[in-house]
């Protein structure tokens, strides 16, 4: 879940240029994680748009567990919240929403270009 909602996260930063949710993601050891939707799933996620709610349905189906996790760790984000910090070390560092943004906006450019 963790995984999905940071990918819904991205996409809507970069597709629809604004934010689903206010709280900011870590860079845990295992990627990305919002301490308020592992502590609770009591994150209002209500404001998901039904393109961004195919979106995460696709991500789920085309990529298992193990394969979001993979793809988690060589995020662009994430790594740089990290910095030079160890895979196996915890972090609370902020992966901020301009990365993100930065980040999935380049992507979706490169997805587009690639499709001309």
């Amino acid at each position: 879940m963790q995984k999905l909602v940071y990918y819904a996260q991205g996409w809507s930063l970069a597709i629809f240029n604004r934010s689903l949710f206010e709280q900011d993601f870590q860079s845990g050891s295992q990627g990305p994680t919002l301490p308020e939707l592992f502590e609770s799933y009591e994150i209002d996620l209500s404001p998901i748009s039904k393109e961004v709610e195919e979106l995460l349905m696709d991500v789920r189906n085309m990529y298992y567990r193990d394969a979001l996790e993979e793809w988690a760790l060589s995020d662009g984000p994430w790594q740089k919240a990290r910095g030079e910090l160890p895979l196996e070390t915890d972090s609370n560092n902020i992966i901020t929403k301009e990365s993100m943004h930065q980040y999935y906006t380049n992507k979706l450019r490169s997805i587009l270009r690639q499709t001309k």
